[in-house]
């Protein structure tokens, strides 16, 4: 959104008035129409008629709005400020300089005192949100930057040589994917920022918008950094990326600016997920290196997840049916945490599988609350033919007893509607199983 910025600052002639007679300086503010009005009127001391002052409005350290005006007849003043920019409801200083000195200060008030504390509120609600968004975007990279890495660098050094040309292909197309898709959501935070930089004048929160803006810049250049190492590990090579120093210093120094306590740093790193799944099917069962266990029905075979270029690190195994079904087993991190408990955790799981399955015309059927597990059941379309979706998202064992769980282990069956009622009762059975945490 472009803001435009209007000042008007005017001095007037004024009767002579000397001593106790002089009146002092006075500011307030008016939010008119389409933009918010600040006058001031009164004498300056020391100044002649024509001397050329300066007027800003003030918040702590941070100035704004500044203009040069020339003053009347024994320091007589007037000032009209307009601007289409936001100063949230609170008290701002108005001072007028000459060279630098301060001459004059007067306080105004921008809305009213009840207004201050919900507006303080909800810009901090907001800056934590595009916080949340540059940590997502940093584990993205991350994540998908060692995992892909981890793919190539693991079968160079099983063979002695450089991967082969069918992991290259799939690992560099499934990279790129998690680029696309950074680039994406970096336009989207970068622009919704943009519009907080300009529309916002004298932010309560400057220390935190400051660190938040260089994140920006420091995850393009960890990008950069990223994107090198990656290409190393085409031709075989360990290129190690480091420490992402400068993001985590912004994470560590918004954190601290917004009053958040936790530590959330590895929250913007890899973490487990970026090491490649090291379980695979065995006796009927799959057990993840994670601690999660599924039960594999009969007639489903382990797909090669990482010759595709749909590898990701979410997906910790892939099981298909010759007629179409498929078993993938998905983790879901999560560090703005939600209750575990069913009625919140319903919530939160209906909400991600109308947001992930909404284009694949989802229609829900029906939701169920568990101990610790939430299922969902509908239909979607499959390659353009009917189908059937299940989805039971779960608590990991060890985050039973913790009010706000930063994982979830999803199960996501798939099935093409006309292979339902053969192979629809084991499904259900595998679902039912895994909801109740069997194996575990």
């Amino acid at each position: 959104m472009r803001r435009v910025l209007l000042v008007v600052a005017l001095c007037v002639l004024a009767p002579v008035v000397r001593g106790e007679d002089a009146p002092k300086l006075t500011a307030r503010s008016e939010l008119r129409r389409r933009y918010l009005w600040i006058g001031a009127d009164g004498t300056v001391a020391s100044v002649a008629s024509g001397d050329q002052v300066s007027v800003r409005v003030t918040r702590g350290e941070a100035r704004a709005l500044e203009e040069t005006v020339a003053c009347g007849a024994s320091g007589s003043l007037h000032v009209e400020l307009r601007t289409k920019a936001r100063l949230l409801p609170d008290l701002y200083g108005l001072e007028v300089l000459r060279n630098q000195d301060v001459l004059a200060q007067v306080t105004f008030r921008v809305g009213a005192v009840e207004e201050v504390a919900p507006a303080r509120e909800s810009l901090a609600g907001w800056l934590k949100g595009a916080r949340s968004a540059l940590r997502d975007m940093s584990a993205l990279l991350e994540r998908r930057a060692a995992f892909h890495r981890a793919r190539l660098l693991d079968e160079a050094r099983a063979s002695g040589g450089p991967p082969g040309r069918l992991l290259v292909e799939a690992q560099g197309a499934a990279w790129q994917q998690a680029l696309d898709r950074f680039e994406l959501r970096y336009r989207t935070a970068r622009m919704d920022f943009a519009v907080y930089e300009k529309e916002i004048l004298l932010s309560p929160f400057p220390e935190a918008g400051k660190a938040l803006s260089e994140v920006f810049g420091a995850l393009l250049a960890r990008r950069a950094v990223l994107e090198a190492s990656f290409k190393e590990a085409l031709a075989g090579r360990d290129e190690k990326p480091g420490v992402a120093t400068a993001v985590l210093e912004g994470a560590s120094a918004s954190a601290k600016a917004l009053g958040l306590e936790a530590d959330d740093g590895d929250a913007w790193g890899a973490g487990p997920l970026a090491v490649p799944e090291s379980g695979h099917v065995e006796n009927g069962r799959f057990t993840s290196a994670l601690g999660v266990t599924l039960n594999v029905p009969a007639g489903f075979s382990e797909v090669e997840r990482r010759l595709k270029s749909e590898d990701n690190p979410e997906d910790r195994v892939l099981l298909s049916h010759a007629k179409g079904a498929r078993i993938a087993l998905h983790v879901r991190e999560l560090p703005d945490s939600i209750p575990g408990d069913p009625p919140h955790l319903g919530h939160a799981v209906e909400a991600l599988a109308w947001e992930e399955w909404g284009n694949s015309s989802f229609k829900r059927e029906r939701g169920k609350g568990e101990g610790e597990s939430y299922t969902v059941t509908g239909t979607v379309v499959l390659g353009g033919a009917p189908g059937r979706l299940l989805l039971v998202d779960r608590v990991p064992e060890e985050q039973r007893f913790v009010l706000l769980p930063s994982r979830l282990f999803e199960l996501r069956i798939t099935c093409p509607q006309d292979a339902w009622a053969e192979l629809g009762p084991e499904l259900e059975k595998v679902a039912a199983r895994f909801a109740a945490g069997e194996g575990k």
